[in-house]
């Protein structure tokens, strides 16, 4: 119980803090170790030899109808029965993918993470033209009193 006193302490700290250095400081090695932990999961993810179950066993079907010319979408309800929750393009690339490098779960989850890095960096341009920058770091932990 005490480390959790201590932790709460030390947030009080920087939140109660005046000086800009401190929180911004504060801001970058938080963001810095999220980052790196985010970075080794997803190269965890990558190089992980056996598929996620019910997140990749549906991907593989409509992917392999999609490179082959076939329209997965069109095998709802008639045999072989695919369920395609995702775009097409995703499947297409998945698809070309398995051509080139046979059964594998490696090159999809490099697309996705891929994806994901591309969809933080424009939610991030986003906030920066949205944000005064000068608010940017930790707003959150500021508090006027």
């Amino acid at each position: 119980m005490t480390i959790f006193i201590m932790i709460n302490n030390f947030f009080r700290t920087i939140a109660y803090s005046q000086d800009e250095r401190v929180i911004k400081n504060f801001c970058i090695i938080g963001s810095i170790i999220l980052a790196s932990a985010l970075a080794l999961l997803s190269v965890s993810r990558i190089i992980y030899p056996f598929d996620l179950g019910s997140y990749e066993a549906p991907i593989w079907e409509p992917a392999l109808l999609s490179i082959r010319g076939y329209n997965p979408y069109s095998y709802a309800l008639e045999s072989p029965y695919i369920v395609a929750p995702y775009g097409y393009f995703y499947y297409f690339i998945i698809g070309l993918g398995l051509e080139i490098f046979d059964m594998q779960f490696w090159f999809g989850r490099t697309i996705t993470v891929l994806a994901a890095i591309v969809c933080v960096i424009c939610v991030g341009k986003i906030v920066m033209l949205m944000v005064d920058r000068k608010l940017l770091y930790c707003t959150p932990l500021r508090q006027n009193d």
